[in-house]
């Protein structure tokens, strides 16, 4: 029973009869067979071992670990102090420049990420929105291809999801090493 609050006018019911007059519902003991979808193939930690230190443009989206959209994703090179790592990981740094590649496709993401990270050379802490992505329900290829391109390039010390308030597990602080430290 509607309460007075959301009972409709005579107009605005006909108005929206009108409207839906030739909708077909949807049939409700309608299933998806999740056996079906195929998923990339996730690789073994051994393989990361003898990655390129750069970032490799030619790199194929079947070819890395798929991150899921809700994941907290961090990396740090070894020795890094604990001290900064927590520093990141609460936001903590000014942030000194952003890379929004949210709703782009993979390869033009590719493409910028990788003259963001070239033309910032003295940036000592960034942003990169990645997004949450998983909306053709292959998982979160931006957000798993900035996770793999960021660990093998040699000025990245360490990345963790942002904070709720900076994009959450759909963005991430990246902590650079300085210009003169990377030659």
């Amino acid at each position: 029973m509607m309460n007075d609050k959301t009972k409709l006018s005579q107009t605005d019911s006909e108005l929206f009869r009108q409207a839906v007059h030739d909708v077909t519902p949807l049939a409700k003991n309608k299933k998806v067979d999740l056996g079906a979808l195929k998923m990339p193939r996730r690789r073994n930690k051994a393989t990361h071992a003898g990655r390129s230190t750069t970032l490799d443009p030619s790199m194929s989206h079947g070819h890395q670990d798929i991150v899921g959209p809700n994941d907290t994703i961090s990396f740090a090179q070894p020795g890094l102090c604990l001290r900064q790592k927590g520093r990141l990981k609460g936001g903590d740094y000014p942030i000194e420049a952003c890379l929004d590649l949210h709703g782009k496709r993979y390869h033009h993401a590719q493409t910028l990420l990788v003259h963001f990270l070239q033309h910032h050379k003295h940036r000592r802490c960034v942003l990169i929105i990645h997004g949450k992505g998983n909306h053709n329900g292959q998982g979160s290829m931006i957000k798993s291809l900035v996770n793999e391109q960021l660990r093998s390039h040699s000025r990245v010390l360490a990345f963790h999801s942002a904070q709720a308030y900076d994009g959450g597990t759909g963005a991430l602080y990246v902590l650079l090493k300085s210009a003169e430290c990377s030659k």
